[in-house]
């Protein structure tokens, strides 16, 4: 946007470094306590300003109010029971139950966005089971995968989708009545 600079007048190098607060793959994803008495705060994301759109979305998506409570709502229910909450940049929620990792992606949905939110959530799980599981040793490699939506899907979601979930060994769950369920009402947690 800069005349002076495009034309040599001012040199790039002299131009003032911007740090940027967007999400960022490079930053490290340590592990830290859950803090339950964190409240909400309204961030502005534009997704336009990520390179990888589905970034963009999933940032976005972290960032409402929604996304927030529930997983506040898991948080709170695992705490109870004295297992470890965990967060970090890129994963929701973790803990471990019965020396076996438990990872969580968390996606809230409306009848427009559902069939993005599960392949978003899928994919989300996989890379960072892959990255953080057998890559890193951030978490157990023994980790059972969840995706934990902010409502009973079942008006939403087809036999292929629910098909597609148990091949890859996700488990699709909501928490209802400080349970974490799944279809057929099995309570998981």
């Amino acid at each position: 946007n800069r005349i002076d600079v495009l034309i040599g007048i001012t040199k790039l190098e002299e131009e003032p470094y911007k740090k940027t607060t967007s999400y960022d793959e490079g930053q490290p994803n340590i592990l830290l306590d859950f803090d339950l008495n964190h409240s909400y705060q309204d961030r502005n994301i534009n997704p336009d300003n990520f390179d990888d759109p589905i970034k963009g979305w999933n940032a976005l998506d972290r960032a409402t109010k929604l996304h927030e409570e529930v997983l506040k709502k898991l948080a709170k229910m695992f705490h109870r029971k004295n297992l470890p909450i965990k967060k970090s940049v890129h994963i929701d929620f973790y803990t471990e139950y019965k020396n076996r990792g438990k990872l969580f992606e968390i996606k809230t949905f409306n009848n427009s966005n559902f069939n993005q939110q599960i392949r978003h959530g899928i994919i989300q799980l996989k890379e960072y089971y892959f990255k953080y599981a057998k890559y890193t040793d951030t978490i157990l490699k023994e980790t059972d995968l969840f995706l934990l939506l902010n409502d009973n899907p079942e008006k939403n979601i087809n036999d292929i989708q629910l098909n597609f979930l148990k091949d890859q060994k996700i488990k699709l769950c909501w928490i209802k009545d400080n349970n974490v369920i799944s279809f057929n009402k099995e309570t998981l947690f």
